[in-house]
């Protein structure tokens, strides 16, 4: 009865536990979304008017590897800050493809050669 009971007890608490850290993965995109949403906000802060304060990054992770795409930023704004969600985004969203089993075309994003400033925006150049 003493083993009964605590056979019980653990199948209560896993699920309970389980339930505490499950995700789903409507979720976890959307956290995906809302880090995405703070680096676009950041890099969208400043106005382009001189090409050489700009510079870019890779941005994401494609499921079968290599950057999903570049983002332009300047670099007046907090560029350590930026970088950093940039990375942690980016891992997240590799993380995210491998839990989820997600796939991917496999092609590689044309890495820019350089931003210009074109009526205020970041622009790439190729």
């Amino acid at each position: 009865m003493k083993n009964l009971k605590l056979i019980v007890f653990l199948l209560v608490l896993s699920i309970f536990s389980c339930g505490k850290n499950a995700s789903n993965q409507e979720d976890d995109l959307a956290e995906l979304q809302e880090l995405k949403t703070k680096i676009t906000a950041m890099a969208k802060n400043e106005s382009c008017e001189e090409s050489s304060q700009w510079d870019f990054i890779a941005l994401g992770n494609k499921a079968c590897g290599g950057p999903k795409e570049y983002i332009a930023y300047s670099k007046n704004i907090e560029v350590s800050k930026f970088l950093n969600l940039v990375d942690q985004y980016t891992k997240a969203e590799k993380a995210y493809n491998q839990k989820w089993e997600i796939g991917s075309d496999c092609s590689v994003p044309q890495q820019p050669s350089a931003v210009v400033c074109v009526d205020g925006n970041p622009t790439f150049e190729y």
